[in-house]
Order: structure tokens, then C-alpha cells, then sequence
């Protein structure tokens, strides 16, 4: 069985009890619930519609938190274009759910963080940061003898050699590839802890981007199955 995660086709509801749109500043564009001009079915064929010019727009929606290692992620979404766009952003962004960060400060000049109860980084304040000079430095009198210069009566200026061809020229040096010390493999750049949170997050000059289907999971198969669902009714019918 697939593991939805997330899944919003704007078919049920108020989609305002589960989406946020942003107000923390004035002059965010406003996302309207809309098929646009054209569609299948003018109710399930729905979603979140750019709707003013030369905006910013930013909306979110939270789902209980999940980590994606040693599992496939899929994310999947529609959008569709109804104007004639020349500049704007047609993509979404998972973040991680909400976290209490604590910061400990000791008398002994000793420091812990803590991330939802849990130390993530401790230590000291003079060993960890820049708050004094350094306890030793490099002599600043001591050093490589550097013998004085004069000008030489004698220079005519600087020599320039006969230019030959080089029998032994091969080629462009090109520079050899060697092992890289400070490499190492990993096997989960794929994997992230903490996802909580999706998110529009855009700018649009032209609006009118429809955006729609949102589906988190770890099934490609289902997603697939999701996904010619969508292409054989709605973009179909379109």
C-alpha cells in the first residue's frame, strides 16, 4: 500500500482551512480557488490561481512530519499556464515542520544548542568562536632575512628571448586528475529528516498560473496511476 504523505486536489472543503496565505507582507499577490478559463470539469478540475499582476505570492500547507531515508519520495503537482507567460515561477518547495531551538549560555563559558529538547551542538565560547585574539601568534620580528636591494648601474632592461618553434611542443597542458583526499561517498544525499511543510513561494510578472493535484508519497507507482488519471480527463477535456 502507498504512503500518502500529502495529498490536496482542491475537491472537498475549504481549501482555506488547509492552506495559508501569507500575510506577513502587504503586497503579496492573492491565491483564488478557480478552473480558469478553460477545463474538464469546472469543479474537480479546480485549484489555486495566481490572480495579480507583478506579485510575489507565497502560500503553505502542512502535513504531519515524515523522513524520506531508506524510502522514495515522489512529488507530483500540475500547473497550468493560462496566460502567456514571459517571467514567473511554476514550482513549489517542501520544508521541514516547525522546531523549538533553545540556546544554553553557562557561567563556566561553555554553550548548548538544543533542537526540540535535544542537544544538536555544544562546547566552549573561547574554543568554538572569535570572541578573543588568539592565544599565540607568529612572531612578528621574526622571519625569512631578505637581503637589501640597489639599483644596478649596469641594467639595460629586462631581456626578451628569440621566440622558435618548440620541437617537443604536444599540445595544451592539460592538468591530470588525481584522487580528491578530502572526498567522500554518501549514501544519502537523497535522504532529509524532517519534511513538514509544502509551499508556493514565487514571483509572477504575469498571473494566471493555475496550480493543482498536489500529491506527496512513496509510491511511483501510484503516482504514475495519479498522473494518467490527470492527463486522460482534465488535460484531455482541456
Amino acid at each position: 500500500e502507498p504512503t500518502i504523505y500529502f495529498k490536496d486536489y482542491f475537491d472537498e472543503g475549504d481549501w482555506t482551512t488547509r492552506w495559508i496565505n501569507s500575510e506577513s507582507k502587504s503586497d503579496f499577490g492573492k491565491f483564488e480557488l478557480t478552473a480558469g478559463k478553460f477545463f474538464n470539469d469546472a469543479e474537480k478540475d479546480k485549484g489555486l490561481q495566481t490572480s495579480q499582476d507583478a506579485r510575489f505570492y507565497a502560500a503553505s500547507a502542512s502535513f504531519e512530519s515524515f523522513s524520506n531515508k531508506g524510502k522514495t519520495l515522489v512529488v507530483q503537482f500540475s500547473v497550468k499556464h493560462e496566460q502567456n507567460i514571459d517571467c514567473g515561477g511554476g514550482y513549489v518547495k517542501l520544508f521541514p515542520a516547525t522546531h523549538v531551538y533553545t540556546l544554553v549560555v553557562k557561567p563556566d563559558n561553555t554553550y548548548e544548542v538544543l533542537i526540540d529538547n535535544t542537544v544538536a551542538q555544544s562546547g566552549s565560547l573561547e574554543d568554538d568562536w572569535d570572541f578573543l585574539p588568539a592565544k599565540e601568534i607568529k612572531d612578528p620580528m621574526d622571519g625569512e632575512w631578505e637581503a637589501p636591494m640597489i639599483d644596478n648601474p649596469e641594467y639595460k632592461g629586462e631581456w626578451e628571448p628569440k621566440q622558435i618553434d618548440n620541437p617537443d611542443y604536444s599540445g595544451k597542458w592539460v592538468h591530470p586528475m588525481i584522487a580528491n583526499p578530502e572526498y567522500e561517498a554518501d549514501d544519502e544525499l537523497y535522504a532529509y529528516s524532517d519534511f513538514g511543510v509544502i509551499g508556493l513561494d514565487l514571483w509572477q510578472v504575469k498571473s494566471g498560473t493555475i496550480f493543482d493535484n498536489f500529491l506527496i508519497t512513496d509510491d511511483v507507482a501510484h503516482a504514475k496511476s495519479e498522473c494518467e488519471e490527470i492527463l486522460s480527463t482534465t488535460v484531455k477535456g482541456e
